[in-house]
């Protein structure tokens, strides 16, 4: 009987909503669920709405920082407004009971996941909103960072990797209050795009596609292949970003058994543990 269900069951689904936190290849996932299932996917940023891209233009002309607080200030007030019918930021910690309540029928949710080192390494590369981040990477991984009010992580900055935890373990929340909520490590769709699409078929109930569609560049890192984005990441080239002290510090603030739980190795002292 319920073989017989099952393709009704599936074609219910009609849109996707995807979280993972920035510099985790969202974009790039994004766009591989676009080209090979065609499903709506709920709106994860604010250049989305006409008025956040006004106020972005204009910002464009006074010193950077202000331009990144107009920026910041429209799209939190978006997305208090929309949190309903958006449910939140795609980079923000899930607030899974409003979210699991406000969800419509027909929606899947995708979740994805960066090793914490490397994540944190790209962070201090690309920091976003923080416009005045440490240069020198051991003061960056110890001064806490200014979250927006759309990641919905409290007023108060904290310690980067602390983002990390938080948004992280409200995957695995959602995960655990929602049927269909597929959690998946960025580094795995280096390794079988294919298989991991296939993966995400299968948890979020949609149609398989005929064949299967990959992208040979990333998305935000210039001109760089594929293969290279692999070999930095799957080869851990990151870590010679750190050095034994800077991965000490990092360690100080890591939630260890989430990492372990995602099959991430430790580093430096953790990594005997």
């Amino acid at each position: 009987m319920s073989d017989l269900m099952e393709p009704e069951t599936r074609q219910t689904v009609t849109a996707v909503k995807l979280y993972g936190e920035r510099n985790t290849g969202t974009n790039y996932l994004a766009r591989l669920i676009k080209r090979n299932f065609g499903v709506n996917q709920l709106r994860g940023v604010a250049d989305h709405n006409p008025a956040a891209r006004l106020l972005t233009r204009i910002a464009h002309r006074p010193a950077r920082g202000l331009s990144v607080w107009i920026q910041n200030t429209s799209a939190d007030h978006y997305f208090t407004r929309h949190l309903d019918e958006t449910l939140g930021w795609k980079h923000c910690r899930v607030p899974v009971d409003r979210v699991v309540a406000a969800a419509p029928e027909g929606l899947s949710f995708v979740c994805l996941v960066k090793n914490p080192y490397s994540w944190l390494a790209s962070l201090h590369r690309n920091p976003y909103s923080n416009t005045r981040p440490a240069e020198d990477f051991s003061t960056f991984i110890e001064t806490p960072y200014p979250v927006v009010g759309r990641e919905l992580m409290g007023p108060d900055p904290v310690p980067p990797i602390a983002i990390w935890n938080a948004k992280v373990r409200s995957y695995l929340d959602l995960q655990a209050a929602h049927p269909r909520v597929a959690v998946l490590r960025y580094e795995d769709f280096l390794t079988d795009e294919t298989g991991c699409l296939s993966e995400l078929a299968r948890i979020c109930e949609l149609p398989v596609p005929d064949e299967w569609m990959g992208y040979k560049r990333a998305t935000k890192q210039g001109s760089k292949s594929q293969s290279e984005i692999r070999d930095y990441y799957l080869g851990k080239e990151w870590l010679s970003r750190y050095d034994a002290a800077q991965l000490d510090l990092v360690n100080a603030n890591l939630d260890a058994d989430l990492a372990r739980h995602f099959g991430y190795d430790l580093e430096g002292a953790l990594a005997a543990t």
